[in-house]
C-alpha cells in the first residue's frame, strides 16, 4: 500500500524536535502537561499529544522518565531549529506568560485530548463535555436535555457491540473505556467568541450572551424562560466549540463525531426550534475562512484565526451538510444565500419529512422531502441517490453529518417509519460511502425526542459506533514518527558536516534521539499493519460467508476469530515512504554514523550500525534471539548489553522491534533473511536444511502434516516433549474448545493428553494462518511459558524426536520468549516438573512392555488393542478430578460430558420431536412442560432431550421421569442445569449476519456432513455441545415459554419418511401468502379473510389441537398431480424439453434411489424404461406407467395404487419443486377445511345467539309492557303531587334568587372590601418593614455613636450657646493611643469646633481639675464629675463678629482678682459664691460645701453694658442714695470702679441657682438674663414647631390633591377615593382635604396593570372595566356587524354535520357520475357540481341540456337550468330570460313549496359561496337563487351589491345586475310597488308637506325606464311606492298613534304626534284634517 506522506505544521516539526532532544535529565509531567525538572526547577509547555508520544517513545510506565539536556538548553535548540514555513502555523510553544493564541493545541480548539486512534482501533475520535446536559431542566419540556448524558452513558456502559462484531474479545465490554478518552472542547470563557461572529449577527450574539433576548425572541427558540439561565448559554457555546473540534478532527484522522450539535433551525439573526446558534454555519465560515477575510477584524482574533487547524492543505473551499434529520435545516439553508458570507461555500443535503416542521420551508440546495410513514427501504433508497449526486456535482472537502434519530418511529416529534435497523443502514451507510469517496466527514447527533431519555441516548450512540477501517490516524501518527527520525538524522548529518567545536553532547542527545524514534517508528508501523489486517479479517469473514463455507463457530465471540479462516494467512502489509519500504531503509540508513568519531566514542567500537537501527551493540539478528534466562546472562550478547550507552533502554521493546524489523525481510526476501540469520548465529557453520528451517520458524510456525504425526497417534504413551509441544501449541494456536480455554487454569497430565488426542487437523490449519502480529492472551501465555522453556524442552536435548515437534518447539521458545512478561510471573509452574515425569514415566512404561511383548512374539493384534482401549478407559477414569481440579468447587460430574462423549452407542442417534412443549429457566434441572401425561409418560429416564432447536441445542439427560407437582403441573428433572448460552449465540449470529441470513434463510445447513479434516473422529460432540455447568456463565438467567422438545432415538428406530423428517426439525420454511391480503372466503354464507386462516393453520407443536394444520393433508395430496408435477420438474432439468429422455430418466433413478431394496434395481429400471418409451423419452402417460411397473416390482404384495403411492411418497416428493408444491398444496387444503370449521362454527354460534337474543327480547318485551302499565299508573298518581310540588318550587326558586343575589351583593361588597383592606395592610407592612429597617440602620449608627460619647452639656459663654460632646476612643487594640474628642457645635453660626485629647493631656487637666495629682485610673476619668471639668478648658474669642472657641490646655485656675465673695441661699441650700474680675470678662463660681460641688458660669464686659441698657434701675441704689445721683449718672455708671460693690451687689442679686431642667439632681448655675433668654429660646421654638406643621399640612393638602383621585361606582351610584399611586381605595375624603374636594373624574377609557401583570382598562368617570382596549373593542364590533352582514346575505353559520353532508354529497356527485354518466340525478348532481363548485359554465352546459333533454318538466332540473341561463348570460339575453322565466313558472306549478330544491341550494350554491365567498360567480348564482327561486328581491340586490364591490368590471355580473333593476319596475317580471332600496341614495328630495308627515317625494334622475322617475318615500318605514299614499289611512295611523292635547271648540280636536314631535287638528264631524291652528 503506497502511503503519500502528508504535510505536517510547524508544531509537529516543534514536538518531533524536542522528543528528539530528550536525554538524561529528571523530568515529570505534572497535571496541566508542563515538563517539571527536577534539577532546574523550569517548566516546559508541550501538547497533550506529544506528552504522550514522549512517554510512549521512552518506554516509561508513569509519567516520569530522563532527560539529557537541561531546559535552557533545549530552548537553544528549539530557537536554532525553528523552521520558517510560510504555510506552517506560528509555534505555539509557550515559555512564559499564556498568550491568547495559546489556547489551541496544534491548532485544535480543545481543552483535554481524547484517545488518539493510533491508539484506539476501537472507535473513532469523540467529543464530548459533561456541561451538554444540566440539572434543574423542566422534566415537562419537550427537549430533553439529559439526552447528552444519557449519549455518554450508553457508550460508557453499555456493551461495544458495533454494527453485528463486537470490538474486543469480550463482548460485555463497553466501547468507550473511560470518559478521558473523549476529547473535551475549549470551556465557554476560552472559547474565542470572534469564531461564532461572522456568520451569526453580533447584535443577536450580544443579546443572547447578555442574557437579554426578549419574550418573543426566547418563545420563537422554544425554551421560553428558561433560555435565559446561564447553563443553557455556557452549554450553547460549548455545544458550537465541541461541533468545530469535531470538524478539525475529522480533517486530521477522517472521522469524528460529536455527542451533540446539529442545531440546524438557528439562522443568523436569530434562534428557532431549541436551536439557539448554528454550529454547521460556524464550522463552515472557519474552514473555508482565507486570508484577506473580515478585514474589520481584530489583530488578536486574526492571529488567533489563523492558527486555526484546517487540514494539512491550509483550508478547504466547499462544505457539504448531509442533514438526515426529520426536521428541515431551515436555519442552514439561509446561509447559502447570495447575501451570506458563506455563498458557494457551504451546500446542504436535506432529507425531511414533508408535513413536518417548519412551515413554510427553505430552498436548500438537494431537497429530498418524504412522505409521512416512510420505511427503511424508500428513506434508504432516496437518500442513496441523492447523496451520490450531490457528492459527484459538488465534490467537498468536508461533510457534516447531522445523524438525527427522529425518523425514528417511535419518535415523539417524527413521522417516518424508520426502525433500529433503517437507522443503523443509514449511518452505515453515509460514514461508509464518504470514507470510500476519500471525504473526511464530521458527525452531529441532531434531534431526537422521547419520554424514555435513556433510550434515546442509546439511539443517539448508535452513530458513534459505526466503525471501519480508518487507516489515517495510524497512517498519519506513523508519518509524524518518520518526520521526526528524517530530521534528527538530517540534523546528525549536519553536524557531522560541519566543523563545530565541542559537539559531542550534541551528537550523543541526537544519536539518543534517534534510537527513541526509530522505536516510535517501528511501533506505529505495527498499529498501521494491525489495523490493515483486522480490515482483512472483517473482509474475509464476509467473503467466507458469502462463500457459503462451513465455519466451526466458537464459544466467545471476538471481533476477529482467527479461527474461521483456515489455511489462509494473512498478509504482512509493507509501509511505503517515498515510494520505498521505510523499514528495510531503517536497516541501512544509519550506516554513516560509524564515520563519526564522537559516535564511536559513545557507543563503542564494537557496535554494528549496518542493521542496527537502535544504535545499540547487539544487532537486530542476534536481538531477536537473545535469551534473557539466568543461564545466558554470563553470554557475549548478555556483556555487550551491559555496555549500553544509555541507562534507560528497555531491551524488551527493542527486541520486539527487531522482530518486526525481520518479519519485515522475512516477507520481502524470505531466502535471503533466512540465509542471513542463519550465518550470523552460527558463525561460520555451514547452514543445514534442518537449521534453515529452524531458524524460518522463528517467524512462523512450521509447516505440519498430518502424517507428520502420525506415528504419535498410535502411540499409547507418546513422549513427554512431544505431549507438551503438540499441547502447548495447541493452545497459543486456539485449536482447543472453548470450555477448556475458559475453565483452565494450569496443565496437569491427563488435560495435556487430552489436548494431544484431539484432532491435529485444527492445529495444522490454524498453524497455517497464524499472525504473528496477533496478541496472545497473557494468560494461556503463562501457563505455557514454563513447560516449553523447561530444560527438556530445548532443542539440544531433544534426541529421537520428530522433526516436525524439533521445529514447533523452536518456534514456541521464540514465540513465547517475546510474548512473556516477567514482571507477571506466577505460581502456576509448580507442577511442571512433576507433570514431565509423570509422561516420562509412562512412556517408559509402555517402551518397557513394548520390548517384552516383541521379545515373547505372542502377542496378537487384538489383545494389543484391548490393552489400549483399557489404557485409554484408565486415563479417562480420573479426569473427574480433572475437572475439580480446574473448578475447585464443582460438585456435578460434568468433567465426564466435557472430554468423554456421552453417548455409549455406535448407532447415530436423531433428534424426534414430542408433541409437547417446556418452559424453561437457565440455571435450574426442573423443567415444565405444557402438554398432556398421556404424552409426557414417553419421556423416561435416561433419555436424551434437546430444546429450542434439533441441531443446535445441547444435550440434556432426563433423571426424573415426567411428574406431577402441588400446582398439578407437569414436570421432569435434567441430569444438570439448563444453559441456554448456544442457543442465544446461534440466534445472535444468525441475527447479526445480513449474509448469514441470505445464504441460510432456512438453517438447511445444519446437518452437516464430515469434512475431510474431522473425518477420523466420529464424536457426536463434534456438532454439538453438551450441558455445562450453570457457574460456566455470568450472564444473568434466561426463561424460555413454550420450548419445542425433540428426543434422541436411535436412527433405525425413526420410521418417518423424509418429507416428515424434514418438517420436525424446521427445515420447511411457513411462509405467509395472504399477510396484508384483503381476500376472503365464504361458507354457510360467512365471510373470513384469508389472512386469519393462515394465521390458525401455523404450524403447532400440539397436533391433537382443534385447528388444522398442513403436515395432516401432505399425504392427501393428489397422486396424480404430484407424479405430473415430478415430470415437469425433470423435464426443467438441463436441457429443458417438454419430455423425459432416458439420460434425465436415469438420472432421476439414481437420485431416487428406486428399488434401492432390490437386486439388479438398475437392469429392471432400464427394462422399464425401454417398455415404455417411445423414441428413447416419456410423456406424462409413459412417466406415470413406469413408476406404477416401478411401483409393483419393488412392492408385488401391495395393490397398484398403495404401491405407487409408497414409492412416490418415498422418493418423488423429495425433489425441492415437488417439495415446495406439495407444501403449498397441503397448506391450501388446510386452510380450506379450516376456513369451512371457523365458518360452520361462526353460523353456528351466530344462531345460538340469535335464538338467545330472541328469547331475551321477548322476555323483555313482556317486562317492557308491564312497566309501561304501571308506569302510567304511577305518573297519573304523582302528577298532582309534582304540579304541588311544582308550584312550592317555584316560590322556594325565587326566594332563593332573592337571596341568592343579595348574598352575592353583600359577598362581593365584603370581598372587595376585604381585598382593600388585605391591600392595604399589606402595603402598610411593607412600609413599616422599610421604616424598621431604616431605623434599625439609624439606631445601629447612633448606637455606634452613642457608645463613644461619654459627656454631652450646653454651655454658654459670654452669651454664646454651644453644645459639648466628648467621646471616647479606645484603639489600643490597633495599636493606637487612647484619646478623646471633644466637639463644640454652636448653633448661631453651626459651626463645630473638633479638639483631640491625647492620655496625657486628659490626666493633666483632670488631675488638675479634681485636685488629684495622684494616677487616676480610668473609671474615675470616665466619671461624669471628671468629665465636666473639661469643657470648661473652654475658651471663646470674637473675631470679626465670628465666634471662635479654643481649648486651653494651660492649668485651669481663674484668672483675675476675687471681687466678693458671699453666701447665698438657693434650691433650699447654702451656696458660696465667688466673683472674679478679668480684663474681659467676670467669672462667677459657686460652692456647695454639702456635695462639695462647684459650679461656674462667665460673663463678658459687653454683655453686661447691653444688660444694664435693658435692665432698669436698681430699686436697691435708690434707697441707700440720693435719687438725683441715680438718675443723672443712669445704669452704666455701675461700671466704674468706684461703683464696683453696687455693681457686685446688683449682679449678686440676679444670679440664680436652680434644678437643671432635664435632671433634677444636678444643680445649675446661671445668670438672670441667661434663664429669660431661654425662656424667649423655648417659645421661639414653639412657634416655630407651630408655623412648620401648618406649612406641613399645606404641603400634604398640595401631595393629596396629586395623591388622590375621584372614581365613580356604579354598584352603589357614588364617587370612592382612590390612591394612584398605591391604588388604595376609601369611601372617606381624605383628610388632609380639609374642606376642599377633589374635582369628578373625566369620561375616559384608562390603561392599567393588575398584580399579575396582565393589563386591563377601566373608565373611572363611569365605573366601568374591561379586559379589551378601545382597538380591541372596535375591531370586535366590526367583526359583529361584518358576521351580521354575512348572515343576512349568506343566511345562519353552518353546522359541522351540515358541512360533512356537503362534503360526502359532493364527493359523491364526482364519483356516481364517473361510474354511471348516464342516469339523470348522476347527470343533475354532477352539473350543479361544474356550475356552482367547480364554476366551470363550458363544462356544465352539455350535461345541464342532456338533463333537460331526459326530462324537461323536473322542477329541480328547470330551476337551476334557469339561473345557469341567467348566470351564464346565453346570447341574446333577452331570449334566455324569457326561457328561464317559464321554467321557473313551469317549476312552481308543479313544485309550488320549493322542496326539491332546498337541498340543492344549500349543498351547491350556499356551499359555494362559503368556500368561496370572494368569487363573483359564486355570490352571483346565490344572488339568482334569492331573485328567481326564492324571490328575496331586497337580499338578492344586497348579494348584487357585494359581488359588484369585488369585482364591478364582470361582465356576467353587471349584466343580470341591469336586468334585475330593470325588471323590478312596473310590468317586469320582479315588479315591486316601488324602486328599490338603492335608488332612495340617490334620489333627491322633491317636496314635503306638514300634511303628508313622514311621506315626501322623490325623483330618481337616473331612472333608466321613463314615466318611473317621481315615487313616494316614507321615512319611517323605509318604505316606497310610486302610486300616491292613501291619505285617509295615513291620518287614521296618525291618530292611533298620537294622544289628544285639547279640545278647543266642540269640533276640532288637536292632538300631539309623539314620532314627528307636531301637534295636528281633526274636524270630529267632518272627519277633516289640518295641521294649521284652527279659528
Amino acid at each position: 500500500m503506497l502511503i503519500r506522506p502528508s504535510a505536517s505544521n510547524h508544531r509537529r516539526r516543534m514536538d518531533s524536535c524536542i522528543v528528539g532532544l530528550l536525554g538524561c535529565q529528571a523530568f515529570q509531567f505534572n497535571s496541566h502537561g508542563m515538563i517539571h525538572s527536577t534539577k532546574h526547577m523550569s517548566r516546559l509547555k508541550l501538547s497533550g499529544v506529544l506528552r504522550r508520544r514522549i512517554l510512549r517513545m521512552s518506554g516509561a510506565q508513569d509519567d516520569s522518565f530522563y532527560l539529557t539536556p537541561t531546559l535552557s538548553r533545549i530552548q537553544n535548540e528549539i530557537k536554532m531549529r525553528q523552521i520558517t514555513d510560510s504555510c506552517a502555523v506560528k509555534p505555539q510553544l509557550s515559555f512564559s506568560s499564556t498568550t491568547h493564541n495559546s489556547i489551541l493545541v496544534d491548532g485544535l480548539a480543545m481543552s483535554q485530548s481524547g484517545l488518539e486512534p493510533s491508539h484506539n482501533t476501537r472507535h473513532a475520535p469523540m467529543v464530548y463535555h459533561e456541561n451538554y446536559s444540566f440539572d434543574n431542566w423542566p422534566s415537562t419540556h419537550t427537549f430533553p436535555m439529559d439526552k447528552f448524558r444519557q449519549t455518554a452513558y450508553s457508550l460508557l456502559h453499555d456493551p461495544g457491540t458495533i454494527n453485528g462484531y463486537t470490538d474486543n474479545n469480550d463482548a460485555n465490554e463497553p466501547l468507550v473505556l473511560s470518559s478521558n478518552h473523549f476529547y473535551k472542547p475549549l470551556s465557554f470563557k476560552e472559547f474565542p467568541k470572534s469564531f461564532l461572529s461572522p456568520p451569526i449577527c453580533p447584535h443577536f450574539l450580544k443579546s443572547f450572551l447578555s442574557a437579554s433576548l426578549s419574550r418573543e425572541e426566547c418563545r420563537v427558540i422554544g425554551f421560553r424562560e428558561q433560555t435565559c439561565r446561564p447553563e443553557v448559554i455556557e452549554r450553547t457555546v460549548l455545544e458550537v466549540a465541541g461541533t468545530v473540534l469535531t470538524a478539525q478532527l475529522a480533517m486530521k484522522y477522517g472521522l469524528a463525531s460529536h455527542l451533540a450539535g446539529g442545531t440546524h433551525h438557528a439562522e443568523s439573526a436569530r434562534g428557532k426550534g431549541f436551536t439557539i446558534l448554528n454550529d454547521l454555519a460556524v464550522v463552515a465560515r472557519l474552514m473555508t475562512w482565507k486570508e484577506g477575510e473580515d478585514a474589520d477584524i481584530d489583530y488578536a482574533d486574526l492571529k488567533l484565526i489563523r492558527g486555526f487547524y484546517r487540514g494539512n492543505d491550509g483550508g478547504i473551499d466547499r462544505v457539504l451538510v448531509v442533514d438526515c434529520d426529520v426536521h428541515q435545516g431551515d436555519g442552514t439553508a439561509t446561509f447559502h444565500s447570495m447575501t451570506s458570507s458563506l455563498h458557494n461555500k457551504l451546500f446542504t443535503l436535506d432529507i425531511h419529512a414533508e408535513s413536518n416542521y417548519p412551515h413554510p420551508k427553505e430552498k436548500c440546495t438537494y431537497d429530498v422531502p418524504l412522505p409521512d410513514n416512510c420505511d427503511d427501504q424508500n428513506y434508504l433508497s432516496a437518500l442513496s441517490k441523492s447523496l451520490s449526486k450531490a457528492i459527484q456535482e459538488i465534490e467537498p472537502q468536508l461533510i457534516l453529518y447531522n445523524a438525527g434519530v427522529d425518523p425514528y418511529h417511535y419518535d415523539k416529534l417524527g413521522r417516518l417509519s424508520l426502525s433500529w435497523e433503517g437507522l443503523q443502514q443509514r449511518d452505515s451507510y453515509v460514514i461508509n460511502k464518504c470514507i470510500d469517496e476519500g471525504i473526511p466527514v464530521a458527525v452531529v447527533v441532531g434531534g431526537g425526542y422521547d419520554v424514555d431519555v435513556r433510550q434515546l441516548g442509546k439511539r443517539h450512540a448508535l452513530v458513534h459506533r459505526h466503525k471501519e477501517a480508518f487507516f489515517n490516524a495510524s497512517t498519519d501518527d506513523a508519518l509524524q514518527n518518520i518526520h521526526s527520525r528524517e530530521a534528527l538524522i538530517e540534523r546528525l548529518q549536519k553536524l557531522h558536516r560541519e566543523s563545530v567545536v565541542s559537539r559531542d553532547s550534541r551528537i550523543q542527545r541526537l544519536l539518543y534521539g534517534i534510537h527513541n524514534a526509530s522505536l516510535a517508528v517501528i511501533e506505529a508501523i505495527t498499529a498501521w499493519n494491525r489495523c490493515k489486517q483486522q480490515e482483512w479479517y472483517r473482509r474475509k469473514t464476509i467473503e467466507l460467508h458469502t462463500s457459503n463455507l462451513n465455519l466451526a463457530a466458537a464459544d466467545d465471540h471476538r471481533s476477529v476469530d482467527i479461527s474461521l479462516h483456515r489455511c489462509q494467512r494473512c498478509p504482512f502489509n509493507v509501509f511505503l515512504w517515498n515510494g520505498e519500504n521505510y523499514m528495510k531503509k531503517m536497516l541501512s540508513d544509519l550506516d554513516f554514523v560509524g564515520e563519526i568519531p564522537e559516535a564511536l566514542n559513545y557507543l563503542g567500537p564494537t557496535t554494528l550500525f549496518h542493521r542496527n537501527p537502535f544504535l545499540i551493540p547487539l544487532g537486530v539478528d542476534h536481538l531477536v534471539l537473545f535469551n534473557r534466562d539466568e543461564d545466558h546472562q554470563n553470554s557475549s550478547d548478555a556483556k555487550k548489553l551491559l555496555k549500553m550507552p544509555w541507562k534507560d533502554v528497555n531491551i524488551q521493546r527493542v527486541q520486539q522491534a527487531s522482530f518486526i524489523l525481520l518479519l519485515d525481510e522475512f516477507h520481502r526476501e524470505p531466502d535471503v533473511a533466512s540465509s542471513r540469520a542463519i550465518a550470523r548465529i552460527n558463525e561460520g557453520v555451514t547452514p543445514s536444511p534442518c537449521r534453515d528451517a529452524l531458524q524460518t520458524t522463528k517467524l512462523y510456525p512450521p509447516k505440519l502434516h498430518v502424517e507428520d504425526f502420525s506415528s504419535l497417534t498410535t502411540l499409547l504413551d507418546p513422549p513427554a516433549t512431544c505431549v507438551i509441544a503438540v499441547c502447548c501449541a495447541s493452545l497459543i494456536l486456539h485449536s482447543v474448545s472453548g470450555d477448556i480455554m475458559r475453565k483452565l487454569l494450569f496443565l496437569t497430565k491427563q488435560i495435556a493428553l487430552q489436548i494431544f488426542r484431539q484432532p491435529i487437523s485444527t492445529l495444522i490449519d490454524n498453524a497455517r494462518s497464524f499472525n504473528p502480529l496477533q496478541k496472545i492472551d497473557q494468560k494461556i501465555v503463562l501457563i505455557v511459558y514454563p513447560f516449553m522453556m523447561h530444560e527438556k524442552m530445548s532443542v539440544d536435548r531433544m534426541v529421537d524426536i520428530p522433526e516436525p515437534i524439533v521445529l514447533l518447539s523452536s518456534w514456541l521458545r521464540n514465540l513465547l520468549a517475546r510474548e512473556y512478561d516477567s514482571g507477571s510471573a506466577s505460581s502456576r509452574s509448580l507442577n511442571v516438573d512433576k507433570v514431565f515425569s509423570d509422561l516420562d514415566a509412562d512412556c517408559h512404561r509402555r517402551c518397557a512392555k513394548a520390548a517384552i511383548i516383541s521379545k515373547r512374539q505372542d502377542v496378537v493384534i487384538d489383545d494389543a488393542s484391548k490393552s489400549e482401549s483399557q489404557s485409554r478407559n484408565a486415563s479417562v477414569q480420573t479426569e473427574e478430578n480433572i475437572c475439580e481440579e480446574m473448578n475447585n468447587e464443582q460438585s456435578i460430574d460434568n468433567s465426564q460430558i466435557i472430554f468423554d462423549s456421552p453417548f455409549a452407542s455406535s448407532k447415530e442417534l436423531v433428534p424426534f420431536p414430542v408433541a409437547i412443549t417446556a418452559d424453561l429457566t437457565e440455571g435450574s434441572q426442573i423443567v415444565t412442560l405444557n402438554g398432556k401425561m398421556e404424552v409426557a409418560v414417553n419421556l423416561e429416564h435416561g433419555n436424551i432431550l434437546r430444546f429450542c432447536n434439533p441441531y443446535e441445542s445441547s444435550d440434556w439427560e432426563i433423571i426424573t421421569p415426567p411428574y406431577y407437582d402441588s400446582d398439578e403441573r407437569i414436570k421432569l428433572g435434567l441430569a444438570a442445569f439448563y444453559d441456554h448460552s448456544r442457543i442465544l449465540t446461534q440466534e445472535r449470529r444468525t441475527r447479526d449476519d445480513a449474509i448469514y441470513r441470505l445464504c441460510y434463510p432456512y438453517k438447511k445447513d445444519i446437518r452437516r456432513t464430515s469434512s475431510p479434516d474431522t473425518a477420523f473422529t466420529d464424536n457426536p460432540l463434534d456438532r454439538h455441545d453438551v450441558a455445562s455447568d450453570r457457574r460456566a456463565s455470568n450472564r444473568s438467567h434466561v426463561h424460555v415459554k413454550e420450548a419445542r422438545i425433540w428426543k434422541l432415538i436411535r436412527e433405525d428406530e425413526d420410521t418417518r419418511p423424509s418429507w416428515r423428517r424434514e418438517f420436525d426439525d424446521g427445515l420447511v420454511p411457513w411462509i405467509e401468502d395472504y399477510a396484508g391480503s384483503s381476500k376472503f372466503i365464504k361458507h354457510f354464507s360467512v365471510r373470513i379473510s384469508y389472512e386469519m386462516i393462515e394465521k390458525s393453520c401455523r404450524d403447532s407443536p400440539y397436533p391433537q389441537c382443534v385447528h388444522q394444520h398442513r403436515v395432516n393433508f401432505f399425504e392427501h395430496v393428489s397422486l396424480t398431480k404430484v407424479i405430473e408435477e415430478a415430470f415437469h420438474v425433470v423435464c426443467r432439468w438441463h436441457p429443458k424439453g417438454n419430455l423425459v429422455d432416458n439420460v434425465k430418466w436415469a438420472k432421476l433413478s439414481r437420485k431416487m434411489k428406486f428399488m434401492s431394496n432390490m437386486k439388479n434395481a438398475k437392469h429392471e429400471i432400464d427394462m422399464a424404461f425401454v417398455r415404455h418409451n417411445q423414441d428413447r423419452k416419456l410423456d406424462p402417460d409413459r412417466f406415470h406407467a413406469i413408476l406404477e411397473d416401478i411401483a409393483t416390482m419393488q412392492y408385488p404384495a401391495m395393490p397398484i395404487d398403495i404401491a405407487l403411492q409408497k414409492v412416490v411418497w418415498e422418493s418423488l416428493v423429495m425433489l425441492p419443486d415437488v417439495n415446495t408444491m406439495m407444501w403449498a398444496e397441503a397448506k391450501a387444503m388446510a386452510i380450506q377445511t379450516e376456513a369451512k370449521r371457523v365458518c360452520a362454527q361462526i353460523r353456528i354460534a351466530s344462531s345460538i345467539r340469535k335464538q338467545q337474543q330472541r328469547s331475551r327480547y321477548l322476555m323483555r318485551k313482556r317486562a317492557a309492557l308491564i312497566i309501561e302499565k304501571n308506569g302510567r299508573r304511577l305518573v297519573a298518581r304523582s302528577f298532582v303531587a309534582n304540579l304541588a310540588k311544582a308550584r312550592n318550587d317555584d316560590e322556594r326558586y325565587k326566594l332563593q334568587t332573592q337571596c341568592s343575589v343579595r348574598i352575592q351583593t353583600y359577598w362581593r361588597r365584603y370581598f372587595w372590601r376585604w381585598r382593600f383592606l388585605e391591600h392595604q395592610e399589606r402595603r402598610i407592612q411593607e412600609e413599616r418593614q422599610k421604616i424598621a429597617t431604616i431605623r434599625a440602620k439609624l439606631r445601629e449608627k447612633r448606637k455606634r455613636v452613642a457608645e463613644s460619647i461619654v459627656y454631652r452639656d450646653i454651655i454658654r459663654i459670654d452669651s454664646i450657646i454651644a453644645a459639648v460632646t466628648i467621646s471616647f476612643h479606645d484603639d489600643s487594640a490597633f495599636e493606637e493611643e487612647v484619646f478623646m474628642i471633644i466637639k463644640v457645635y454652636v448653633p448661631a453660626t453651626k459651626e463645630t469646633f473638633s479638639f483631640r485629647l491625647e492620655e496625657k493631656a486628659i490626666r493633666e487637666c483632670l488631675e488638675n481639675a479634681l485636685s488629684n495629682p495622684g494616677r487616676l485610673s480610668w473609671n474615675e476619668m470616665l466619671d461624669i464629675n471628671a468629665l465636666k471639668e473639661l469643657p470648661k478648658r473652654l475658651m471663646l474669642r470674637v473675631v470679626r463678629e465670628r465666634p471662635i472657641f479654643l481649648f486651653s490646655r494651660r492649668n485651669i485656675v481663674e484668672k483675675g482678682t476675687l471681687l466678693k465673695k458671699v453666701a447665698i441661699l438657693a434650691a433650699d441650700d447654702i451656696f458660696i459664691l465667688s466673683v472674679f474680675r478679668s480684663p474681659h470678662d467676670m467669672v462667677f463660681v459657686t460652692y456647695q460645701p454639702r456635695t462639695c460641688q462647684q459650679m461656674r458660669t462667665k460673663l463678658s464686659y459687653s454683655k453686661l453694658s447691653d444688660w444694664l441698657r435693658e435692665s432698669s434701675p436698681p430699686s436697691g441704689c435708690l434707697s441707700s442714695q440720693s435719687d438725683s445721683i441715680h438718675k443723672q449718672e443712669g445704669m452704666l455708671d455701675l461700671l466704674k470702679p468706684e461703683r464696683q460693690n453696687e455693681l457686685l451687689n446688683w449682679l449678686v442679686k440676679r444670679v440664680l441657682i436652680r434644678k437643671h431642667p432635664d435632671d433634677a439632681n444636678v444643680m445649675q448655675l446661671l445668670l438672670l438674663f441667661e434663664a429669660e433668654e431661654e425662656r424667649v429660646i423655648k417659645l421661639v421654638i414653639k412657634v416655630q414647631s407651630q408655623w412648620r406643621r401648618l406649612r406641613s399640612q399645606r404641603h400634604a393638602k398640595r401631595l393629596s390633591l396629586v395623591q388622590y383621585e375621584k372614581i365613580f361606582n356604579r354598584e352603589y351610584n357614588t364617587y370612592a377615593y382612590r390612591n394612584v399611586v398605591t391604588d388604595e381605595r376609601q369611601w372617606d375624603k381624605p383628610r388632609l382635604l380639609g374642606n376642599d374636594d377633589l374635582s369628578n373624574p373625566v369620561d375616559e377609557w384608562r390603561e392599567e396593570v393588575t398584580e399579575e401583570g396582565y393589563k386591563y382598562y377601566v373608565n373611572y368617570g363611569t365605573g366601568q372595566s374591561s379586559w379589551l382596549s378601545q382597538e380591541d373593542a372596535a375591531r370586535l364590533v366590526q367583526r359583529k356587524f361584518r358576521s351580521k352582514h354575512e348572515s343576512d346575505l349568506i343566511g345562519s353559520k353552518i353546522e359541522f354535520a351540515d358541512i360533512v353532508k356537503a362534503m360526502n354529497f359532493i364527493h359523491g356527485a364526482r364519483t356516481k357520475y364517473e361510474e354511471n354518466p348516464e342516469k339523470l340525478a348522476n347527470m343533475v348532481n354532477y352539473a350543479m357540481l361544474r356550475h356552482c363548485i367547480d364554476l366551470d359554465f363550458d363544462a356544465a352546459k352539455p350535461i345541464y341540456e342532456k338533463a333537460i333533454k331526459q326530462s324537461p318538466n323536473h322542477p329541480l332540473i328547470s330551476r337551476v337550468y334557469g339561473i345557469f341561463l341567467l348566470a351564464s348570460c346565453q346570447p341574446s339575453q333577452s331570449i334566455s330570460f324569457q326561457t328561464a322565466t317559464r321554467l321557473f313558472h313551469e317549476a312552481n306549478v308543479s313544485d309550488p313549496h320549493q322542496t326539491m330544491i332546498r337541498s340543492a341550494a344549500e349543498i351547491y350554491f350556499r356551499w359555494a359561496v362559503l368556500g368561496n365567498a370572494k368569487n363573483p360567480l359564486a355570490l352571483l348564482n346565490y344572488a339568482l337563487l334569492h331573485q328567481c327561486i326564492y324571490r328575496e328581491f331586497d337580499r338578492a340586490e344586497k348579494i348584487y351589491r357585494a359581488t359588484l364591490a369585488l369585482d364591478p368590471m364582470n361582465q356576467f355580473v353587471t349584466d343580470n345586475y341591469k336586468l334585475f333593476l330593470h325588471e323590478r319596475y312596473p310590468g317586469g317580471a320582479y315588479a315591486s310597488a316601488g324602486p328599490p332600496f338603492s335608488v332612495i341614495r340617490r334620489s333627491e328630495v322633491v317636496e314635503e308637506r306638514p300634511e303628508w308627515a313622514e311621506w315626501s317625494k322623490r325623483v330618481d334622475r337616473m331612472c333608466p325606464k321613463s314615466g318611473f322617475e317621481e315615487f313616494w318615500y316614507n321615512k319611517f318605514t323605509k318604505a316606497t311606492q310610486f302610486k300616491e299614499p292613501d291619505w285617509t289611512q295615513v291620518w287614521e295611523t296618525r291618530v292611533k298613534r298620537s294622544s289628544i292635547v285639547s279640545r278647543k271648540t266642540t269640533n276640532w280636536i288637536e292632538y300631539h304626534d309623539p314620532r314627528l314631535q307636531t301637534n295636528f287638528f281633526m274636524n270630529n264631524s267632518t272627519k277633516q284634517f289640518t295641521c294649521a291652528p284652527c279659528k
